[in-house]
C-alpha cells in the first residue's frame, strides 16, 4: 500500500512519499522518499518521473533513538545527582546556622559561625555574629551592672550593721549612739543617691525617659549649678572661678541638662579637693564638623588622669583610683567625704545625657596638671521675627 501525495496546482514541484511497499517493479523498505516530476507532451502530462531513495538505508534510526533514550536518561541521573549535591553544599551553611542558634543560651553566647564565605549566606553568617556580639556585650554589661550595684550596696549596708551590731553589743554613751547613728545616716544617704541613680540608668536603658525640649541658655545653667554648689566646694578647700559666659542657645531639657553639668562640676570638686585648689567654669561656641556647637568647660588643677583611664571613664561604676573605693572597713571620716564621694554613675549618666541632646562630654587630662571635661552641644538659634 502506497501512500502519494502531488500537487496539481505546482507540476514538477518535489513530494514527500512514505510507502511501505514501494512501486510496481521496485522493492522498497521501511520509508523511502520520492521525488516524483510529471512528463508533458504539448501542455498534455503523458507520464511521471519517480526517484526514490530509502530514508534509512543502514536502520540507523532505531539505534539513534536508544542513543537518545539512553544519553537523556543519564543526562537526567547526573543532572539529579549533581542538582541534589549542589543543593546539600547550598543549604549545609543553613543547617549549621540553624545548629547553632539551637544551641546558643544565655551563657553560650561566645559561640561564632564563622563560615568565611562570601556569598549571600557568608553574608548572612557575618550579620548573625555581629549580632551575637552585640547581645554577648548587652549581657556582660548586664552582669557587670548587677555585680558592681550589688557590690556597692554590699559595703553601706555592711557598714549599718556593722555599727548597729557595735552599739547593741553593750551600753554606750550618748557620743557614740550620736557617732553610731550619724554613720548610718550617712551610708542611707549614699545608697538613696546609688539607687536613684540606678533607676535613672535603668529607665535611660529602658527608653523610658521623658525629656522635654526647649530653648536654654548654657551659660544660664552653668551659673545656676555655681551658685548651688559654691558652698560645697568651700567645704571642700576649692575656689569656683567663673570664665567667660558669653549667651549660648541650646535646645534641651532643663532638668537633665542641670544634672549633666552639676555632676561635671560636683566632680571636678571631688577630685580636685585635698590635691588642688580651684575649678573654673566657662562656656563658649565653636564650629565642629561644619555645625555651630556650644560648650562647656570644666577644669581642675587636681592629680590628672592616667591615660590608660580615659578610655573607660564613662563607664557605669569605673573609677580612676581604685584605693578611693569603698570596703566595708572604710568608714567616713567626715560628712564632708561623704558628700564628695560617688558612685561612680555620675559621668555615665552625663554622657547618656549628652547624647540624648545630640552632642557628647569628652575628656582632656595631663598627670600632675589636672583634667578638663567639655560638654558640647548643639547650638540652637532663635527664630528670626
Amino acid at each position: 500500500m502506497q501512500t502519494w501525495q502531488t500537487s496539481r496546482q505546482f507540476p514538477g514541484a518535489v513530494t514527500y512519499v512514505s510507502s511501505s511497499g514501494g512501486l510496481p517493479g521496485l522493492r522498497l523498505g521501511n520509508q523511502t522518499l520520492y521525488l516524483v516530476s510529471p512528463i508533458t507532451d504539448d501542455r498534455r502530462q503523458i507520464g511521471l518521473i519517480i526517484l526514490s531513495s530509502p530514508i534509512d538505508p543502514r536502520g540507523q534510526l532505531h539505534t539513534l533513538l536508544v542513543t537518545l533514550v539512553l544519553a537523556s536518561l543519564g543526562t537526567l541521573a547526573i543532572a539529579l545527582l549533581g542538582g541534589y549535591w549542589l543543593a546539600a553544599r547550598a543549604m549545609s551553611p543553613v543547617h549549621t546556622i540553624t545548629r547553632t542558634a539551637r544551641s546558643i543560651s544565655e551563657t553560650g553566647l561566645h559561640r561564632r559561625l564563622n563560615l568565611g564565605t562570601q556569598d549571600e549566606l557568608g553574608e548572612l553568617a557575618d550579620t548573625f555574629d555581629a549580632m551575637l556580639d552585640r547581645l554577648q556585650a548587652a549581657f556582660d554589661r548586664q552582669r557587670q551592672f548587677t555585680a558592681d550595684a550589688s557590690h556597692e550596696l554590699r559595703t553601706p549596708l555592711t557598714i549599718v550593721s556593722l555599727e548597729a551590731d557595735q552599739v547593741l553589743s553593750r551600753r554606750r554613751s550618748v557620743e557614740e549612739y550620736e557617732r553610731a547613728l550619724a554613720v548610718i545616716k550617712s551610708e542611707n544617704k549614699f545608697m538613696s543617691h546609688l539607687v536613684n541613680d540606678l533607676l535613672t540608668l535603668a529607665r535611660m536603658d529602658a527608653g523610658q525617659t521623658q525629656m522635654k525640649f526647649e530653648p536654654l541658655d548654657l551659660s544660664d545653667l552653668a551659673l545656676d549649678v555655681i551658685d548651688r554648689l559654691y558652698s560645697l566646694a568651700s567645704q571642700a578647700g576649692v575656689e569656683l572661678h567663673v570664665g567667660d559666659f558669653p549667651a549660648v542657645s541650646v535646645r534641651g531639657d532643663l532638668q537633665y541638662l542641670t544634672q549633666l553639668i552639676t555632676n561635671l562640676v560636683e566632680n571636678a570638686i571631688k577630685y580636685a579637693g585635698g590635691r588642688g585648689h580651684h575649678v573654673r567654669v566657662e562656656t563658649g561656641q565653636r564650629t565642629i564638623a561644619g555645625q555651630p556647637f556650644g560648650w562647656l568647660q570644666v577644669e581642675d588643677d587636681g592629680p590628672g588622669i592616667p591615660a590608660e583611664h580615659l578610655p573607660y571613664l564613662f563607664d557605669r561604676f569605673y573609677r580612676v583610683d581604685q584605693a578611693r573605693a569603698r570596703r566595708p572597713d572604710d568608714l567616713p571620716e567626715s560628712d564632708q567625704e561623704k558628700e564628695l564621694g560617688g558612685s561612680g554613675l555620675g559621668l555615665s549618666i552625663s554622657q547618656w545625657i549628652a547624647r540624648a541632646h545630640g552632642g557628647q562630654v569628652v575628656v582632656y587630662s595631663e598627670v600632675g596638671r589636672g583634667s578638663t571635661f567639655e560638654l558640647q552641644l548643639p547650638q540652637a538659634y532663635p527664630a528670626k521675627v
